[in-house]
């Protein structure tokens, strides 16, 4: 058996295993991961960044990629609208990657009826008449 194959099939069979260790060494070394992941992020930034809009535009492409309320197209004031459940909550509930979370759901299709797309100005009209938002007094 080559090399990488091993190691693919090894992976696969203890993937739980892993997932244990990895958590548990988290755990005990959060400083240490803390600086770590602030580390990677400074280096790969950009292409951390990059793979969120391309993420951001697809899942906006696959749910719909219009307004519902206006049909505008514009991509830089499209926003993707949680329809069920405050994007708050919602990003509490995930953790630390809600948005890549709630992309990579809405690509694959586990998000139906989650979601829509809405302008920013019919966004907050919306979030406006469902009394989530007050006006300025």
């Amino acid at each position: 058996m080559k090399r990488t194959a091993y190691w693919n099939t090894y992976n696969k069979r203890n993937r739980n295993k892993k997932r244990v260790n990895s958590r548990t060494w988290y755990k005990n070394h959060k400083e240490h991961a803390s600086i770590l992941h602030r580390e990677y992020y400074g280096k790969h930034k950009e292409r951390i960044m990059n793979k969120l809009r391309r993420l951001r535009i697809a899942a906006v492409m696959a749910l719909g990629g219009s307004c519902v309320r206006c049909g505008e197209t514009d991509l830089r004031v499209l926003q993707i609208n949680h329809i069920l459940e405050s994007g708050v909550i919602g990003r509490r509930r995930v953790g630390q990657n809600a948005k890549t979370k709630m992309y990579t759901d809405i690509l694959s299709g586990n998000a139906e009826g989650r979601f829509d797309v809405r302008c920013a100005n019919c966004n907050i009209i919306y979030e406006y008449e469902r009394g989530r938002i007050r006006p300025h007094e």
